[in-house]
């Protein structure tokens, strides 16, 4: 999981949602945040290929850093509208993680 989040709030989420990830990639610890590229790949992943990787993103500048890390990317309509998300490179929209889940 990559997030610009503060690490505290993201990981109240994670833990609200009941998720693990196997790896948390903080904009804070990279010292580079999303739209940067090199954020979605990041340094400590570099064994996962873009077509390895799905991301969903709320934002249109988290859209266009996955996209522009070549990852398939999907927005959530939790904060913005579809059509910004769709301008920035997004594949689809769903309305949020449950909707994204339930289709994949």
């Amino acid at each position: 999981m990559v997030t610009n989040a503060p690490k505290e709030n993201a990981l109240h989420v994670l833990k609200a949602l009941g998720l693990r990830p196997p790896l948390l990639l903080l904009a804070e610890e990279v010292g580079r945040g999303k739209p940067d590229p090199l954020l979605p790949g990041g340094p400590r992943a570099p064994w996962v290929a873009p077509g390895e990787a799905l991301a969903f993103e709320d934002s249109p500048s988290g859209v266009k850093s996955a996209v522009g890390a070549g990852i398939p990317t999907y927005g959530l309509l939790t904060g913005h509208g579809a059509e910004a998300l769709r301008e920035a490179g997004a594949k689809g929209v769903f309305r949020d993680f449950r909707e994204a889940l339930g289709l994949l």
